[in-house]
């Protein structure tokens, strides 16, 4: 009694050491998030309007009420190259962390496979015929022997052959490779999706900048016109003083 109690304290202690120096073994370290220092809130409310209502920043470009510059920076997105390629990556990050986590999982694969095969059996036969002819002047020939061989139809048959196999696999994550693996694959796709953010937000204020530096420089073009208009005015006026 004393042994086996003894014996299964024994193989309990050592699991236990087992699991917890598996534990210990995982590949590389726990990643940690680092501290950065964010306020709260902003000095002053610059995300609040005169009427204390929020802006919407996620379309921030219609506050302007522009149709124009909506229609501008609508367009940009859709054709714009460098957001599809960045589509792209993110699509394959989303792959690749799929992958990754499947490794967790069996692995289950089937096989299948059909042969056909065609016998032929062909089958003659033989006919001997003797034929003996002789002549008052002419002295006995020899007998002729004529052989026909007939061929019978041939005979066809077809043997079908279906192979079908199933496989099953699962490795265990116990040094936590895969686990680091799919960490790895996660973070990737956070960095392609915030590229994305990166490329939308860099395109979206450069269209936004562009369209209001055209609008400014047809704004001072028209102060402009209108100031030469006065300045001819006003040089007409002093003309006729002059003349008067």
């Amino acid at each position: 009694m004393n042994k086996n109690f003894l014996h299964n304290v024994f193989l309990i202690l050592f699991f236990y050491n087992t699991s917890i120096l598996f534990v210990y073994c995982t590949v590389g370290p726990d990643f940690r998030r680092p501290q950065i220092p964010i306020p709260q809130k902003w000095e002053n409310d610059i995300l609040q309007d005169d009427d204390k209502n929020p802006i919407n920043l996620a379309y921030w470009w219609k506050n302007f009420n522009d149709p124009i510059l909506t229609e501008l920076i609508e367009e940009s997105i859709h054709s714009n190259l460098d957001i599809r390629q960045a589509g792209f990556r993110v699509a394959q990050a989303r792959a690749s962390l799929g992958i990754m986590t499947a490794g967790l999982f069996p692995e289950l694969g089937i096989q299948g496979a059909m042969t056909r095969r065609h016998n032929s059996m062909s089958v003659s036969s033989s006919n001997n015929t003797t034929n003996t002819a002789q002549a008052t002047s002419i002295p006995p020939s020899n007998s002729q022997i004529i052989a026909a061989t007939e061929k019978s139809p041939s005979t066809k048959s077809a043997t079908n052959l279906f192979q079908t196999g199933l496989t099953a696999s699962w490795t265990l994550d116990v040094f936590g490779g895969v686990r680091r693996n799919i960490e790895s694959a996660n973070a990737n796709l956070q960095m392609t999706l915030e590229d994305r953010r990166g490329i939308f937000l860099t395109l979206i204020s450069d269209v936004a900048t562009n369209y209001v530096n055209l609008r400014t420089f047809q704004k001072q073009i028209s102060i402009a016109k209108e100031q030469l208009k006065i300045q001819e005015q006003t040089s007409l006026i002093m003309k006729k003083r002059y003349e008067a």
